[in-house]
């Protein structure tokens, strides 16, 4: 979608990024491709996609060949090709949509203060569903494997590792903070989600 000013002309259209906070399974992927098909100049970047990419073009450099070797001291390529495609798309005048789980506040504070050194407004929203909805998703789900870098059991992530690492964000983090208990609550985010962008200056 391209950048269109507010009907009455009166405002330039200020940057802003999505940040999508969340445990596995709480939507966070789906609902940031809702977002897509209508934000303004948006790019949706989603690590996943990263990962299918190096995994199939650049499998000479893909973190799993070095697991064994290397363990977890190893540099993920990912995460680094994720950030310089963020920082390229904000210094593009891109808005940006993050769907990763971004639940760690170092990581989080990161994001932020590059959305901050160019003057882009932050946009929270928090998928904070209880633990046995995303429980019931990951049995009834069955997500593809073969681009992650490890084998991932998807509820003991949930259990074991990102309910210990979950920084459970807050309003002073971003400029906008929402947050959704219920994914029937999603709706209202979205409608939420559109008053705060149009007045940043977009006609949505």
């Amino acid at each position: 979608m391209t950048v269109q000013a507010a009907p009455n002309g009166s405002k330039k259209p200020q940057q802003f990024m999505v940040m999508l906070v969340g445990k596995t399974h709480a939507g966070k992927t789906t609902f940031g491709k809702r977002l897509n098909r209508w934000l303004p100049s948006n790019t949706l970047i989603e690590p996943d996609d990263i990962s299918v990419f190096l995994s199939r073009h650049l499998p000479q450099l893909y973190y799993r060949r070095y697991l064994a070797e290397y363990g977890h001291r190893y540099p993920k390529l990912k995460f680094q090709l994720y950030f310089n495609i963020f920082r390229f798309a904000l210094s593009c005048r891109r808005n940006v949509t993050l769907t990763n789980n971004n639940i760690r506040r170092q990581r989080r504070v990161r994001i932020i203060k590059m959305a901050r050194r160019h003057s882009a407004k932050t946009i929270m929203v928090f998928l904070d569903l209880p633990d046995r909805v995303l429980i019931q998703r990951i049995r009834r789900i069955r997500r593809p494997q073969k681009h992650f870098f490890e084998e991932k059991n998807f509820e003991d992530i949930l259990l074991s590792k990102q309910n210990h690492q979950l920084n459970r964000p807050s309003s002073n983090e971003a400029s906008y903070f929402l947050v959704a208990h219920k994914a029937r609550e999603l709706p209202r985010i979205e409608r939420r989600l559109r008053y705060i962008i149009k007045g940043l200056g977009y006609a949505v």
